[in-house]
C-alpha cells in the first residue's frame, strides 16, 4: 500500500491549480448569460439549468462565498455540465432537477465564524496530525464526522490545509457504527489517503466519471445503468448504489501509533487502547468516499461502511483530486459536537430499506411483540401495501372473491446444534433431546457480550421454545392483518364479518429437511451457506468411515486421524492456578475442518470474481473451473480457508473469540478456537433463515411475496 507522502509546496500547488483551471476552461464554456450549441443545434444555458435544478441553484449561490480555488473547481464542473447537458438522458436530467441535492456551505472567519471556530476546535488535533505528522500543509483534506444525528450530525468537511477555510457538506457513514473487521459493514476511523493507484488486484480503485456518468451506478469497478426511481414508495424501492464518482479509501494506520481520535472520549468511553487503530484493510474492504443515489439519507449514519456524499459534491471533489496529483488526505473520527444520546430518525427502518437484511438483524430471535411489530416500519409498510391494500381492492370489486393469506416463519439453526448434525440428520426429531445456544447474534457479537442486541440470545433454546416463538410470530401477524382489514374495509362501507368467510389464513412454519428429504417442523431452518458447512461435515464423515487411510496419507487431514478411533478426548488447561478441561469430540474435529473448507471456498470464489474467471460468487461455472480433481480442490480450499481464518482471528479488533497462532491445526485444543472464530466469521448468514413471510393471493392466482429477509 502506498504511504509515500511528498509535501506539496505552495508554489507547486498554485501552479497545479492554474494548470487544472486552464485545462478545464479551454473547452467551450458557458457563463450564466452565454448560450452553447450542443449536438443538433440545440442550446442550453446555465440559467436554464439552475431554474430547473434546486441543487445547481444552491451550488451557484454558494460559489459567491467560495475562495478562488474552490470557486474555480465548481465552475469547471458547471461548464462541463452545460457543455454536456443535452448528452444526458431524459432520466438523468429528471434526476438532476428533482432528486439531486447540494448541501455545501462555506465556513470561514468572515462567513459563519461561530460554526467555523467550532469545527476547528473539534478537529484541531486531527488537522494538526494531517499537517504536521503526515506533512499535508497545502491543498485540501477531507475530515469526516461519523457521529450520529444526536451528537452533531453526519457531516464532512473539505478543509483548506493552508488557511483553514471549510466547505461543510452532508455525508453518511455506516449504520452499524464504527469498526475495522472485514465484512463488518462498519466505517473505520483514522487517517486514510484517497489515491488512484493500488498495490494488488484485491484493493479498491478510484474511478471518476464525466458529467455524462452522473447518477450512473458503479459495481465491481464497472459502470452500470442509471439510478432508477424519482419517487421511492414501498412498491418502488431503489437500493443504495455508488454513483458518479468513487474515491478509494486506503488506510494508513497499522496500529503502531496513538492517533488523536476524539472517539476515545466520545465513543469508547476513555479506552485509550482504541487510539491505536489498524485500518490498513480498508482498501481490501473496498471502502470509498462516493456519490450516492440515496441522497435522502445524507446526514444520517445509514451507509454500508463507505462515506456517502452527494453526486454534485463528488464532482467538486473530483476536481480537487486531480489538482492535488490524485491524492486527498482523509481523516475519519467520531466527534461529539453537543451533548445528547445517539438518536435515529423516527422512520429509521424506512430509510434502511435498501439494506436487504436489516429486518432479520432487528428481529433477532425474540417473539414479535405488538410494540416491536408496529415499530418495524418496513415490515408493516410491506404488509399494508402488498396484503391489506390489495385485499381491500379485491373485496371492493366483489364480496364473493376468495382470498388466501399464507404466513410462514422460522428461526436460524443454532451453532451448537451443528455439532449434532451427524446424529440428527436422519431423524430431526432428535433435536428435541437437549437445548441449544446461539453463540453469536446476527451482528457477530458473542452471546455473553454486553453488545448482544437481544438478551434472549444469552439463554439456551429448546425445539419447543423455537416452536412457540415461531407460532407467536405467525399468530400475531394474522391478528394484525385482521384488525387492519376491519378498519380499512369500513372506510368503504364493508363489514369485515360479511366477508370473513372468504378470507382463508394458512399458517405454515418453515420445515427443515432431513437426510431423506422428509420435512420436519422443529422451529429452525438452515441457510444455504450453513448447509454447505454440513455437507463438508458429511463428506469428511464418509471418508472416515469408508476411506480412513486418507486421513493418514493426507497431511491436511492427518490431525483428525486420532479422533477416528478415540471420539472424545479431554485436554487439561491450567489458568491462574486452576485446572480446566477442554472436551473435544470427533464431531468437533469434522466441524472445524468443514468451517475451514467453507471459508476457503468463499475466499476462492471472491478471487475468481476478481480475476474475471466467474461473473459472481454464485456462478456455477466455479466448480467446472476448480473442482475437476476433488482431492486437489479440497487441498486448495483448505489452504485458502486456513489463511483467511488465521488472518481474521489476528485482527486486534476481534473481541471475545481469542486468536489463532502458528499452524492452525497443530494441537487439539485449537479445534475449539477454530470453531469459535469461524462461527463469528459466518454469524451473519444465520439471518437468511430468520424469516417472517406473508403471501396473499386470489385463489388460483400467483402469490405476492412479503419477506423480512
Amino acid at each position: 500500500m502506498q504511504t509515500d507522502n511528498p509535501n506539496i509546496t505552495s508554489s507547486l500547488f498554485n501552479l497545479t491549480f492554474v494548470l487544472v483551471t486552464f485545462c478545464c476552461f479551454i473547452q467551450p464554456k458557458a457563463t450564466q448569460a452565454e448560450e452553447i450549441c450542443i449536438n443538433d443545434s440545440t442550446t442550453i444555458t446555465l440559467d436554464q439549468i439552475t431554474t430547473g435544478s434546486r441543487a445547481i441553484r444552491n451550488l451557484v449561490d454558494e460559489m459567491a462565498k467560495m475562495p478562488l480555488d474552490l470557486k474555480s473547481f465548481s465552475q469547471a464542473f458547471l461548464d462541463e455540465l452545460v457543455y454536456n447537458y443535452n448528452s444526458l438522458s431524459a432520466h438523468q436530467q429528471q434526476l438532476l432537477n428533482k432528486e439531486a441535492i447540494f448541501t455545501g456551505r462555506i465556513l470561514s472567519k468572515n462567513l459563519n465564524p461561530e460554526r467555523f471556530n467550532l469545527v476547528h476546535e473539534k478537529f484541531k488535533e486531527q488537522i494538526e496530525y494531517v499537517r504536521n505528522i503526515k506533512g499535508y500543509k497545502q491543498g485540501y483534506g477531507l475530515f469526516v464526522n461519523a457521529a450520529s444525528k444526536g451528537k452533531g450530525g453526519q457531516r464532512a468537511y473539505l478543509i483548506n490545509l493552508r488557511n483553514g477555510v471549510i466547505l461543510e457538506v452532508y455525508c453518511s457513514t455506516a449504520w452499524r457504527g464504527t469498526g475495522y473487521n472485514k465484512d463488518s459493514d462498519k466505517t473505520p476511523l483514522g487517517f486514510f489517503l484517497s489515491t488512484s493507484g493500488r498495490v494488488s488486484y484485491k484493493e479498491n480503485i478510484t474511478m471518476t466519471g464525466s458529467v455524462t456518468d452522473m447518477f450512473r451506478k458503479l459495481q465491481y469497478q464497472r459502470w452500470l445503468s442509471e439510478a432508477k426511481y424519482l419517487h421511492r414508495v414501498s412498491t418502488k424501492k431503489e437500493k443504495a448504489y455508488i454513483c458518479s464518482n468513487q474515491f478509494a479509501l486506503k488506510g494508513q494506520n497499522i496500529g503502531d501509533e496513538i492517533l488523536p481520535l476524539k472517539a476515545v472520549d466520545d465513543l469508547y468511553k476513555g479506552d485509550t487502547v482504541a487510539a491505536k487503530v489498524n485500518n490498513s484493510n480498508s482498501a481490501e474492504r473496498h471502502l470509498y468516499v462516493h456519490g450516492t443515489n440515496r441522497v435522502d439519507q445524507l446526514g444520517m449514519n445509514l451507509s454500508g461502511g463507505c462515506v456517502r456524499v452527494s453526486n454534485i459534491f463528488s464532482f467538486i471533489l473530483q476536481k480537487v483530486f486531480y489538482a492535488q496529483h490524485e491524492k486527498i488526505p482523509v481523516f475519519i473520527d467520531y466527534v461529539k459536537f453537543k451533548e445528547g444520546k445517539d438518536e435515529n430518525p423516527e422512520d429509521f427502518e424506512h430509510l434502511l430499506e435498501d439494506l436487504e437484511d436489516h429486518e432479520a438483524v432487528f428481529e433477532s430471535y425474540r417473539v414479535i411483540s405488538q410494540v416491536h411489530f408496529l415499530n418495524s416500519i418496513d415490515i408493516r409498510n410491506k404488509i399494508e401495501d402488498k396484503v391489506i391494500r390489495e385485499i381491500v381492492k379485491i373485496f371492493k370489486t366483489g364480496p364473493d372473491n376468495v382470498v388466501k393469506v399464507k404466513i410462514a416463519a422460522s428461526l436460524p439453526f443454532p451453532e451448537t446444534a451443528m455439532r449434532d448434525w451427524l446424529m440428527v440428520k436422519d431423524s430431526l426429531e432428535l433435536l428435541c433431546l437437549k437445548p441449544y445456544r446461539y453463540n453469536y447474534d446476527l451482528f457477530g457479537n458473542y452471546r455473553n457480550s454486553e453488545d448482544v442486541v437481544d438478551p434472549a440470545l444469552k439463554k439456551s433454546i429448546t425445539v419447543d421454545k423455537a416452536r412457540e416463538i415461531v407460532q407467536a410470530r405467525m399468530n400475531f401477524t394474522q391478528q394484525y392483518i385482521i384488525k387492519r382489514l376491519a378498519v380499512e374495509l369500513k372506510k368503504h362501507e364493508i363489514d369485515y364479518k360479511d366477508i370473513e368467510h372468504n378470507i382463508q389464513f394458512e399458517l405454515n412454519p418453515y420445515k427443515m429437511k432431513d437426510f431423506s428429504g422428509k420435512e420436519v417442523f422443529v422451529g429452525f431452518d438452515i441457510s444455504d451457506m450453513r448447509r454447505k458447512i454440513l455437507r463438508h461435515v458429511e463428506y469428511l464423515d464418509s471418508l472416515a468411515k469408508y476411506a480412513s487411510f486418507t486421513f493418514i496419507e493426507n497431511e491436511d487431514l492427518g490431525w483428525i486421524n486420532s479422533y477416528i478411533d478415540s471420539k472424545v478426548q479431554i485436554f487439561p488447561r491450567y489458568v491462574g492456578g486452576k485446572t480446566y478441561e477442554d472436551v473435544v469430540t470427533y464431531e468437533d474435529a469434522l466441524l472445524a475442518q468443514a468451517y475451514i473448507y467453507t471459508i476457503g471456498e468463499m475466499a476462492l470464489r471472491k478471487l475468481a470474481v476478481y480475476e474475471g474467471k466467474i461473473l459472481d460468487e454464485e456462478d456455477p461455472e466455479f466448480y467446472n473451473i476448480y473442482r475437476k480433481d476433488n482431492y486437489k480442490f479440497h487441498q486448495l480450499i483448505d489452504s485458502f480457508g486456513s489463511k483467511e481464518l488465521l488472518k481474521y482471528s489476528r485482527d486486534p479488533h476481534i473481541k471475545g473469540t481469542g486468536t489463532l497462532s502458528g499452524e492452525l491445526k497443530q494441537n487439539n485444543q485449537r479445534i475449539l478456537g477454530i470453531i469459535r472464530v469461524s462461527e463469528k466469521y459466518l454469524s451473519g448468514f444465520k439471518g437468511e433463515t430468520n424469516v417472517l413471510k406473508v403471501e396473499q393471493l386470489l385463489i388460483s392466482n400467483e402469490p405476492v411475496f412479503i419477506t423480512s429477509r
